[in-house]
């Protein structure tokens, strides 16, 4: 029986990890401090909350074109507007809320003076890519 505790653990902390190919995405974007906060699956991280059901997260990366140096923010339900904060459940929390707060940590990091961009929302990485806006 207490062989079944730790099995149970590292059970539901595997569930958290990110996919094998945004694992690869990350792991070819980002660096150091960046790059673990973004991987990380400890309690109230970001893995952790894009794990949970009603859990929605926004992370955000600025990068120094000349050094290559990386900062970055993250914005999650149930941890920074959840439930005992606002009354809300993760799934109510818009994404813009979530991006406002990942692009406001990000700013707040002195070190990168280019300006935070939206890197993933979730597990989708959205940095570095064109959007389409097809004007009607």
């Amino acid at each position: 029986m207490k062989f079944l505790i730790p099995l149970t653990l590292s059970a539901l902390v595997a569930s958290c990890a990110a996919p094998q190919a945004t694992q690869q995405q990350v792991q070819n974007l980002l660096r150091g401090q960046c790059k673990d906060l973004f991987l990380n699956t400890s309690l109230g991280s970001y893995q952790h909350v894009v794990g949970q059901i009603s859990g929605k997260a926004v992370f955000a990366v600025a990068e120094d074109k000349r050094t290559g140096a990386q900062k970055c923010g993250m914005g999650r339900s149930n941890v920074d507007v959840g439930s005992q904060a606002w009354g809300l459940a993760g799934n109510a929390v818009s994404w813009e809320q979530l991006e406002s707060i990942a692009i406001a940590r990000c700013e707040a990091i002195r070190g990168v003076s280019e300006p935070c961009m939206i890197f993933a929302r979730n597990n989708e990485i959205v940095w570095k890519q064109k959007v389409n806006v097809d004007f009607k």
